[in-house]
Parts: structure tokens; C-alpha cells; sequence
């Protein structure tokens, strides 16, 4: 049996926010970023497809989340906030490089095929607020 969407959605968390890196908050469930704790990395579940070469196959399982990621420099005009969101990008990019060496894929330890980042990462800089944020989009493939 293949790995369910509880255990995924809970190991890309533990991957792409690890203890050390630095959050103040870490869920799976998007808050006001206001009243939270910041840097904060929320992991949304977002979408699935399904494909099926044929009847008698197994299908190919595309889940797609999308990984949110808040700071907040506040009015300190010494700090850039896109420069403060940068390593943690780097960092969900880091997390998933390539697990499995034979293939070069983020296997997540094993638990699916591939899990990376595919997609136009959405950003808002904070210039006027001191509050930036972006939008990772992950695609998870699961046989």
C-alpha cells in the first residue's frame, strides 16, 4: 500500500521545517499572519490529480501543497524583508534536494516518488509593512 496523505502532508512538514531552522510557528493550518508568532510556516494541502495509464494500472497520484511562509521585520528600516525571506526559500529548496541517489529525487525517506518544488512561487515583499510572505507551491508525486 502507498503511503497515506496524513503521513506525506506530516513529512514534507518535518522536511521543509525542520527543528533549528528558525520558526516561531509551524502548522498545517493557515492563521491571520498578524497575530502569530513570526517567521511562521504554514503547509496548505492544495490539490490533487489522478492519472491511470490504463484500467489494470496502478495511477500516478499528483498532490500539490502549497508551503507559506511570513515574516516580519516591523518598522526597523536597517532590515530588508526580502532578504530576510531569501535563506528561508533556500532553505525549503534545500530541504528538498535529492534523496534517493540512484535518481536524484526527494523521496521523503522513501514514503513517495518525488516531492519538489513546481511552480511560480508567489511573493510579497513587505516594502511598506515590514511584513513579507510567499507561496511555495509543492507537487508530491505518489505512485
Amino acid at each position: 500500500m502507498s503511503a497515506t496523505r496524513e503521513q506525506v502532508a506530516e513529512a514534507l512538514l518535518a522536511k521543509i521545517a525542520p527543528d533549528g531552522l528558525g520558526y516561531a510557528t509551524v502548522g498545517r493550518r493557515n492563521r491571520d499572519p498578524e497575530g502569530m508568532p513570526k517567521p511562521a510556516i504554514m503547509l496548505l494541502e492544495y490539490g490533487e490529480q489522478t492519472d491511470r495509464q490504463a484500467v489494470n494500472l496502478p495511477p500516478t497520484r499528483r498532490w500539490q501543497y502549497r508551503a507559506l511562509i511570513y515574516i516580519d521585520v516591523e518598522s526597523d528600516e536597517t532590515k530588508i524583508p526580502a532578504a530576510v525571506l531569501n535563506p528561508f526559500l533556500d532553505a525549503i529548496d534545500a530541504a528538498l534536494v535529492g534523496d534517493d541517489v540512484m535518481s536524484g529525487r526527494s523521496t521523503l525517506g522513501g514514503l513517495v516518488y518525488s516531492a519538489l518544488v513546481s511552480g511560480e512561487t508567489v511573493r510579497s515583499p513587505g516594502e511598506q509593512t515590514g511584513l513579507a510572505a510567499a507561496i511555495v507551491p509543492i507537487e508530491v508525486i505518489v505512485p
